[in-house]
C-alpha cells in the first residue's frame, strides 16, 4: 500500500486563548477536515483546541500544514501522527467518535472538575515542567539511588486506561487515583495532598494535555508541591522513544478506533474481571452494569454468554462489599469514598473491610438535631430509585445528571428497604458462583412489591416481569414508610426530594403526607425538615388504595415541584400518560411539567438540565 493512502490518526492539543473565536475556529476547522475527508472529535474550547482525527496519511499531513497555517493555533503545537490498522470492531469505531466528525463547541480544553479553572496566564505559570521521554526514564533510574526524597508516579488517567498499561519501576511508587472520570481528579488531589507532599511527582497521561491542568493544579496547592514534572508528549512519545518498552508495561489506550495500543515489553498487565484470566484489550467492548465503565472481559468468559448478566467493574464491586459492611447504607462510607493514595495500586477491596473498624452508623431511632442549611450551602436532595434497581445503580446511571447539577446540589441517594430475588428465566435461584462473581454482592431493590400469591410466599417473589407489574406492586408500603422516616429523620435535613419511576411515586406520597400535616407550626408535626420542593422523573400514580385515599385527602399538593419524562413508551417504561396523571396531584400553579422526546430515562441534555438549574436556584439560601 502507497504510505499516503495508508490510514493513520493524528492527536493534538493547543492551550490558547479562543474565547472571542470559537465560531469561527469551529466553522474552519469543519470546512478543513470535511474536504480532506477525515474523521474523529474535535474540541473547541474557550481555552484552546483538542483533536484527535483520522484518515489517510496524506491527508493527515495536508490538515498538520492547514492548521500550522492558522494564526492562531499555527505554532508550538506538537503533532503526534500515527498509522492504524483501522477500527478494532466497528461498535469501537462509534463508540468513539471515528466512524463521522463531531467538532463541538465546548468550555474547556479538558474538564478537571470545579466550578473554577485558572487562565491561560495562570496556567502556564503553574503548570509542571516538561521533561521529555529520556529525561523521564533517567528520572525514573536516579530515584531509585537518591534516598532524600521518594519519588512517585502519578497517573491521571481513568482507571479503565491504567488497567491495560502503566508505568512499572522497581522502587518507585505507582500512584493510581483509580478515575472514572478525570474530571473527579481535582477532588482526589485535595483529598490526598498529603500522600504527595515534599516528593517529587512524575506526572504522565496518554498524550501530555491532562498532565497540563492536572500538573498546575497540584504545584498551585504551595511550596511542598513544586517538585513536579510532566512527560512530554505522554505515553505515545515514550513509546516511540523506547520501542522495546523501556518502563512502560503494557498497552496504551488511545481514545480514537484502535482503542490501545501495544508496548514493545509484551506484558500483559490486564485481567479479566470475571475469571481474572490474563487480559488487556476491550474486545469485546463490555461495560458495568452499573457505572458504563469499560471492563475487561477475556474471549473464554464473553464465549459463555454475557446476555441478561451485569458485570460489575471493580469500583462498584468494591461499593458492593461496603454496603455490605455498612448494612446497606451507601451514604457513610467515606473511606471507600476517598481512596488511599498509598493503598495497593489494584486492590478491589472496600477499606473498611480492610480496616477491621466500619464507621458506626447513626442511631436510626435518636432525633438528631434539627440542622438549617446555612448560606451558600448546596441543596441537599435526597433521591429514591426506581424498581429493580438500588442507590448505587441509580448513582451510576445518572452520573451525568449528578455531575451536572454538583455546584447546586448534593443528591443523597437511599436504597429501597425490600430486597428483590435472583431471578433465572423467571424463577428465584441461588446465584452460581460465576454469576455472583459477575453481580458482586449487589442486590436489587424496591419501594413496593407485588401482593404474595401463595400462602407463605415472600412478597418479593416475582415469578415473570411485564410491562404492567407496577400497576399491581401494592404490598410492603407499611416497612417502606417507617424506613423513609428514620432517613428523613436521620439523614437529614433535605430541602427536597427526586423520585424515579416508583422512586417518583414513593415521592408523591411523601409530599402528598406533607401536604395534610402543613397545619403544623414546624417540623415536629412531621418528625422532620419539611421538603421545600419535589422532582418527579418518569414517574406515575401509585395503584395502592392507601394511596389513592392519600391524594384525595390531600387534594392539589401546593409543593413546588418539576415533572421530567418522556414521550416514547416503546422501551417498557412508565408511559407519558401515567406520568402526567401524577403531575396532576400536584398543584399547577407551582408545577413545571419537561417532556422530552426520549424514554424511560432521566436525560441529561442541555436544554433538560438548565431546566433542572433554573428549577433549583429559587431554592438556594
Amino acid at each position: 500500500m502507497d504510505e499516503d493512502s495508508e490510514q493513520g490518526v493524528l492527536l493534538y492539543y493547543k492551550y490558547v486563548d479562543l474565547t472571542e473565536e470559537q465560531g469561527a475556529v469551529k466553522e474552519w476547522m469543519q470546512n478543513l477536515c470535511q474536504n480532506l475527508g477525515l474523521r474523529g472529535r474535535i474540541r473547541v474550547a474557550r481555552d484552546g483546541i483538542n483533536t484527535t482525527v483520522g484518515g489517510t496519511m496524506a491527508a493527515l499531513r495536508d490538515h498538520i500544514a492547514g492548521v500550522e497555517r492558522h494564526p492562531l493555533l499555527g505554532s508550538g503545537i506538537d503533532f503526534k501522527l500515527a498509522s492504524s490498522p483501522g477500527p478494532s470492531s466497528s461498535q469501537a469505531a462509534r463508540e468513539t467518535g471515528f466512524d463521522s466528525l463531531a467538532v463541538t463547541v465546548c468550555q474547556e480544553v479538558v474538564a478537571l472538575g470545579g466550578s473554577t479553572q485558572m487562565d491561560l496566564e495562570e496556567l502556564k505559570e503553574a503548570t509542571a515542567l516538561h521533561v521529555s521521554p529520556q529525561q523521564f526514564h533517567s528520572l525514573l533510574d536516579q530515584s531509585v539511588e537518591d534516598s532524600t526524597k521518594e519519588t512517585v508516579l502519578l497517573d491521571v488517567r481513568n482507571l479503565y486506561e491504567t488497567r491495560v498499561g502503566h508505568f512499572d519501576k522497581d522502587g518507585v511508587r505507582l500512584v493510581d487515583p483509580q478515575l472514572r472520570s478525570f474530571n473527579e481528579l481535582r477532588a482526589w488531589l485535595d483529598c490526598q495532598a498529603a500522600a504527595l507532599a515534599d516528593r517529587r511527582v512524575l506526572m504522565y497521561c496518554t498524550g501530555g494535555v491532562r498532565c497540563e491542568r492536572a500538573s498546575a493544579y497540584l504545584r498551585s496547592k504551595g511550596p511542598a508541591f513544586q517538585d513536579v514534572y510532566q512527560l512530554e508528549g505522554g505515553i505515545q512519545r515514550y513509546m516511540e522513544a523506547f520501542p522495546l518498552g523501556g518502563y512502560f508495561a503494557g498497552r496504551n489506550f488511545v481514545f480514537d478506533e484502535r482503542v490501545t495500543v501495544a508496548g514493545g515489553s509484551g506484558r500483559v498487565v490486564g485481567s479479566c474481571c470475571m475469571c481474572a484470566a490474563p487480559h488487556d484489550t476491550y474486545e469485546p467492548r463490555c461495560r458495568c452494569g452499573h457505572c458504563r465503565m469499560l471492563v475487561l472481559v477475556c474471549p473464554t468468559c464473553a464465549s459463555h454468554g454475557l446476555d441478561g448478566i451485569e458485570i460489575l467493574c471493580e469500583l462498584c464491586r468494591r461499593r458492593a462489599q461496603c454496603e455490605v459492611v455498612h448494612n446497606g447504607c451507601t451514604a457513610s462510607c467515606r473511606n471507600c469514598q476517598q481512596q488511599d493514595s498509598g493503598g495497593p495500586a489494584h486492590s478491589s477491596q472496600c477499606r473498611c473491610v480492610t480496616s477491621g473498624s466500619p464507621p458506626r452508623q447513626p442511631d436510626l431511632h435518636t432525633k438528631q438535631p434539627d440542622l438549617q442549611p446555612q448560606p451558600g450551602s448546596r441543596l441537599r436532595i435526597l433521591c429514591l430509585h426506581g424498581f429493580r434497581q438500588n442507590a448505587h445503580v441509580f448513582r451510576g446511571r445518572n452520573a451525568g445528571l449528578i455531575r451536572r447539577l454538583n455546584s447546586i446540589a448534593e443528591l443523597v441517594c437511599v436504597d429501597a428497604p425490600h430486597t428483590l430475588p435472583f431471578l433465572v428465566k423467571g424463577s428465584p435461584q441461588q446465584p452460581s458462583p460465576l454469576v455472583s462473581a459477575r453481580y458482586g454482592t449487589i442486590s436489587f431493590r424496591l419501594w413496593w412489591t407485588l401482593q404474595a400469591r401463595v400462602e407463605g410466599q415472600s412478597c418479593t417473589f416475582v415469578p415473570t416481569m411485564d410491562d404492567n407489574q407496577y400497576l399491581r406492586q401494592t404490598a410492603g408500603w407499611a416497612e417502606s414508610w417507617a424506613y423513609l422516616q428514620q432517613v428523613l429523620r436521620t439523614d437529614g435535613p433535605f430541602e427536597g426530594v427526586l423520585g424515579y419511576s416508583q422512586g417518583a411515586s414513593v415521592a408523591a406520597a411523601l409530599c402528598a403526607h406533607q401536604q395534610l400535616c402543613k397545619g403544623s407550626a414546624d417540623a415536629g408535626g412531621l418528625g422532620w425538615q419539611p421538603l421545600r420542593f419535589a422532582i418527579l422523573c418518569s414517574g406515575y400514580a401509585s395503584p395502592a388504595a392507601e394511596h389513592r385515599q392519600l391524594h384525595a385527602d390531600a387534594g392539589g399538593i401546593s409543593l413546588p415541584s418539576l415533572h421530567v419524562f418522556g414521550s416514547k413508551s416503546e422501551d417498557g417504561g412508565i408511559s407519558a400518560v401515567d406520568s402526567r396523571s401524577l403531575a396532576d396531584h400536584f398543584n399547577p400553579s407551582c408545577r413545571l411539567v419537561v417532556e422530552h422526546s426520549g424514554g424511560h430515562y432521566i436525560p441529561v441534555s442541555k436544554a433538560v438540565v438548565t431546566r433542572f438549574n433554573s428549577f433549583l436556584r429559587q431554592f438556594e439560601t
